[in-house]
């Protein structure tokens, strides 16, 4: 086989699986713009300003999708992380979650707890008390 028809028949290949979503679309809900996020919480405007800055990216519709998250099969690690990061805490349905939950979720990110794989791979993702303070 010629080289070219090759590299071809790989860059098709590696276009066409960066379209399948083996662990959910984290895509398919339509971003409604940052202004959304938080809807209805209960907490203070700094607060807010720095889950949105923060966590918006990975928990919440509001993703900005690098460039390279089109390309498989590292984009399937992307997306099965964000639908992870959506299951623990979606800002975009932060009025869906339980008054209590909220609470919790919010002692822990004021704790450092939240941001695990973000905390290291996501430079200033990490939260701790003083993101918090007024």
């Amino acid at each position: 086989m010629r080289p070219w028809i090759a590299a071809v028949l790989v860059v098709g290949s590696v276009a066409g699986l960066g379209h399948l979503h083996p662990f959910g679309n984290p895509r398919a809900e339509p971003a409604k713009g940052f202004g959304t996020l938080l809807q209805g919480a209960d907490m203070p405007a700094n607060a807010k300003a720095v889950l949105v800055a923060k966590c918006a990216d990975c928990h919440s519709s509001e993703t900005r999708w690098p460039v390279y998250s089109r390309i498989a099969p590292g984009s399937w690690l992307i997306e099965r992380d964000i639908v992870e990061a959506r299951k623990k805490m979606d800002l975009s349905r932060w009025q869906e979650i339980p008054a209590e939950t909220q609470q919790v979720l919010m002692a822990k990110m004021a704790g450092g707890e939240e941001g695990g794989y973000a905390s290291a791979a996501v430079p200033g993702a990490a939260l701790g008390c003083k993101d918090f303070e007024g």
